[in-house]
């Protein structure tokens, strides 16, 4: 995440100066009215939605009245029906004579008929009888084999709870009807049933009209009597959503009813039966969106606006920004001669007038102190490197001599053929970088040298990475390190110095390193040995000294060494192919 930041960070610090008083300006006008238009929004729509609930609160507990006003007298005229036990009587007698059978009917259809006077939402009233002695009159009785709606539900005759299923009666009318055995006391002979039907409309009467509310009547076991979709009739309340049926009333909730995400009041009855009513949050939410969209017309117009005004405030600013840019990339190409043209007494104009000041005192400076310090750093680097080469001509021409008394022309030829080799590379015509390839070519001239003098003393291995040969290096850096093994790596034993140069990079820098595994360096020797002040040598310190010189500090040499294990030396140069903008071929 910092990481990711700080990537930001830096894209940012790169835009030009009329995109970044772009974006600050857009963000400080976006932002406000941003949040007022989204606080508004959000607000609207708590409103709307608590109106909603409030509604469908109502809507639910008129509902669960009228439901009520159903329900109640149809329980109570079946409890009549079903603690009559002399209706109980009168169903399980046989009858044997026809006068003993139409008094029976006569009284209790005179029941059965002022309980369907004195309510006027139920339709039938009707007992449907195994007593084959009871003749059907298809209305108030009926055989229990003749059309009996609660076949299929196959109830237990001792049973005494009311139930209810939704059918269609025969001209297709909708319709609920209410069953509940007669089996009081359960001395019954036969099976009796107490049917009683209620017209669908009668419910439906009291669902709410309002447009797009979904509303709902199911009994207590989440079967559908009654809803403002005639099709869901009969169907369980689980199936158009799970939390329709288990849900305890306690406030209004979201449930996705039909497809659509609504907002649902939930009432339960005394005897069980839910009122349900529902609206789409769509429905809720549209005039709300139709004040969203308003709102965000104006919302564009104010951002189209201060687009224009903010495209010209920065166009203003950036233009006096240019022109000292543009003064500013004149100093570096060091013409000091031009001069910013800005009269204003602003930060700018300030900044301006402090910038020609400055102009001047650098095209003085360049002269007098800059150029002097570059002829110093040149004549030292030269000074250095002049300290380097005398040594070697010294001890090769002995060692010429020497040999001349001892071997034939072949050995002396080519001796003095690796040493003319190592001289023209070393002087390389008065150039202070050559090649990779040259550095070796030179360092390898010499190890020959140093084996015609020393033979079988040293053991020289070779790893070089090839793709770092056209890199350029100040030349003479690898020699000085060979030629201390030579003088100083030597053991007492017969067992020859082995010596493993290496060229190779890494995290883009070159690392050519020099290990052999003679007597080591002393510790105290190892903690001066790169000290201008205390080295007694030429040759490590100045290496060090050019290569930091040349590269900065960051670059130069390491040592690490330990007495009678041997040492490594470590050169560390930037992988560059040009230098002071000179490509290599030229060098």
């Amino acid at each position: 995440m910092r990481q990711a930041f700080k990537k930001l960070q830096r894209k940012l610090n790169d835009l030009p100066i009329r995109k970044k008083m772009l974006m600050l300006l857009l963000i400080a006008s976006i932002i406000p009215l941003l949040i007022v238009t989204v606080y508004g929004s959000i607000d609207s729509r708590n409103r709307l939605r608590e109106q909603a609930e409030n509604d469908l609160q109502n809507m639910t507990q008129r509902l669960s009245s009228g439901v009520d006003s159903i329900i109640t007298p149809i329980e109570q005229i079946s409890s009549l029906l079903y603690t009559d036990s002399k209706l109980q009587a009168q169903l399980n007698t046989n009858y044997t004579s026809d006068i003993e059978y139409i008094n029976t009917y006569n009284e209790f259809s005179a029941k059965l008929s002022g309980f369907l006077v004195a309510n006027g939402n139920i339709d039938r009233l009707t007992i449907y009888t195994s007593n084959a002695t009871l003749a059907s009159d298809g209305y108030f009785i009926r055989s229990k084999s003749d059309s009996f709606p609660f076949a299929e539900q196959k109830v237990s005759p001792h049973v005494s709870v009311i139930r209810c299923i939704p059918v269609r009666g025969k001209g297709g009318e909708r319709q609920v009807v209410f069953g509940r055995p007669l089996n009081y006391g359960y001395q019954v002979d036969y099976d009796n049933y107490l049917v009683i039907s209620v017209r669908e409309s009668v419910f439906s009467a009291f669902l709410p009209d309002a447009p797009g509310v979904w509303a709902a009547v199911a009994d207590s076991a989440g079967t559908i009597m009654s809803a403002t979709e005639k099709d869901q009739i009969g169907q369980n309340l689980s199936g158009l959503c799970a939390e329709l049926a288990g849900r305890i009333p306690t406030a209004p909730f979201l449930a996705v009813i039909n497809g659509q995400e609504c907002i649902v009041s939930c009432d339960i009855l005394a005897n069980g039966w839910r009122s349900i009513a529902a609206i789409p949050c769509k429905t809720v939410y549209a005039d709300n969106l139709i004040s969203t969209s308003r709102t965000l017309l104006i919302f564009g117009a104010c951002i189209l606006i201060s687009c224009l005004l903010i495209l010209l405030i920065s166009r203003y600013f950036t233009q006096r920004f240019q022109a000292l840019m543009r003064q500013v990339e004149k100093i570096e190409n060091n013409d000091f001669s031009a001069t910013a043209l800005e009269t204003s007494n602003d930060e700018i104009g300030k900044l301006a007038a402090s910038m020609n000041k400055m102009s001047a005192a650098l095209d003085s400076a360049i002269n007098d102190v800059y150029l002097r310090e570059i002829q110093q750093k040149s004549t030292q680097l030269q000074l250095l490197q002049s300290q380097i080469n005398p040594h070697l001509l010294y001890n090769s021409l002995s060692s010429i001599s020497s040999m001349a008394l001892r071997e034939g022309n072949t050995a002396l030829s080519e001796f003095t053929n690796h040493l003319s080799q190592f001289y023209r590379l070393s002087l390389s015509k008065g150039q202070e970088y050559v090649l990779m390839q040259k550095e070796i070519e030179l360092t390898k001239h010499y190890i020959a040298i140093q084996e015609t003098r020393f033979p079988g003393m040293f053991e020289f291995v070779w790893e070089i990475d090839e793709t770092l040969l056209d890199c350029i290096t100040p030349k003479l850096i690898l020699q000085p390190f060979v030629e201390n093994v030579v003088n100083h790596a030597v053991k007492s034993t017969a067992e020859p110095v082995l010596v493993f140069l290496q060229i190779t990079q890494e995290d883009g820098n070159i690392v050519c390193t020099i290990s052999d595994n003679g007597i080591g360096i002393p510790a105290k020797i190892l903690a001066e040995i790169l000290d201008p002040q205390k080295s007694p040598g030429y040759g490590l310190v100045n290496v060090n000294a050019r290569i930091e010189l040349c590269f900065g500090q960051e670059y130069g040499v390491t040592l690490e060494s330990e007495e009678n294990i041997g040492t490594t030396a470590k050169i560390i140069l930037p992988k560059t192919t040009r230098l002071g903008g000179l490509p290599c071929q030229s060098l």
